[in-house]
């Protein structure tokens, strides 16, 4: 399910991009507020899967495999999360 909505949320983001270009604003709008709700979800699934491996007992500190798991997935939520504000940022000149 997260891959899906890892590709559909690039996906849609690409089409906003195309709309954008060819300034269809409501198609733009529309687009990037629902690669902004694939994304809120995907995040929402990955700290969902964060939390369970944490409440399972597991740390970052007990194998390298961790270690380097943690690494990885924080990386990658950081830049989602940082997406997910761009595609807000994108959307405020759109707006007016």
């Amino acid at each position: 399910v997260q891959t899906l909505l890892f590709l559909l949320s690039a996906f849609t983001v690409g089409l906003a991009g195309i709309a954008a270009h060819k300034k269809l604003k409501n198609w733009t709008i529309g687009l990037f507020l629902f690669t902004l709700a694939l994304g809120i979800i995907f995040t929402a699934f990955m700290f969902n899967d964060l939390s369970r491996l944490m409440a399972g007992g597991n740390d970052w500190r007990q194998s390298a495999f961790l270690s380097i798991y943690f690494t990885l997935i924080g990386t990658f939520a950081i830049h989602v999360l940082f997406a997910l504000l761009w595609i807000i940022v994108i959307l405020i000149p759109v707006f007016i």
